[in-house]
């Protein structure tokens, strides 16, 4: 009997795993040349995240994020590689579409002045698009927290046939509690299916 696959995770480190600034409560350490806040919590986050999912680090440190993983006890992962094909981006503020009444934006997308713009999106949603296609992963539903996910990245799982769960972090705040319950709900549902 064939085992059951996990749903995927694909999980961002700058401002996900790893807020940004230090937090309270975190540990500053010294990961692949940088001070990096490591809050505690996220061990047992992260612990309860591998078992539920198969987590695939979607960052801009690649390979790079198995360093973080190892602090919080992760195996080492895959990693989504960044697609380095890409034409230039547009630096015309008219031409990266900002658009608050776009229906896939959210409250909170130009929060951070990055908004569709974003140029993590622009380069991780055509890397997870090939990941996917490169893997055999395009049934396979799929988790993403990113403290950039925006309307681009909700235009581009809406146009999935997988289920999808898109979760943008406060990257001040990166993982919490609400955001694994929220992650456990979709695993569980998935599962059922």
């Amino acid at each position: 009997m064939e085992a059951e696959r996990k749903p995927i995770l694909f999980l961002d480190v700058d401002g996900a795993v790893c807020a940004y600034g230090k937090p309270p409560g975190c540990e500053m350490r010294r990961i692949w040349g940088l001070e990096v806040p490591i809050d505690p919590k996220n061990h047992a986050r992260l612990t309860k995240l591998h078992e539920l999912f198969e987590i695939i680090w979607c960052t801009d440190w690649e390979e790079n994020a198995n360093l973080v993983g190892e602090v919080f006890g992760l195996p080492e992962l895959r990693h989504v590689p960044r697609e380095r094909d890409l034409p230039p981006r547009p630096t015309d503020e008219d031409e990266l579409y900002e658009d608050p009444d776009d229906p896939f934006a959210k409250p909170g997308d130009f929060d951070d002045g990055l908004g569709l713009g974003s140029p993590s999106m622009y380069r991780k949603i055509p890397s997870v698009r090939k990941y996917r296609s490169a893997n055999d992963l395009e049934s396979m539903p799929f988790a993403w927290v990113d403290d950039h996910i925006n309307a681009n990245a909700r235009r581009f799982a809406s146009e999935l046939r997988a289920a999808t769960l898109l979760i943008r972090t406060r990257r001040d705040v990166g993982l919490t509690d609400e955001i694994l319950a929220q992650l456990e709900l979709f695993a569980g549902a998935v599962r059922a299916t």
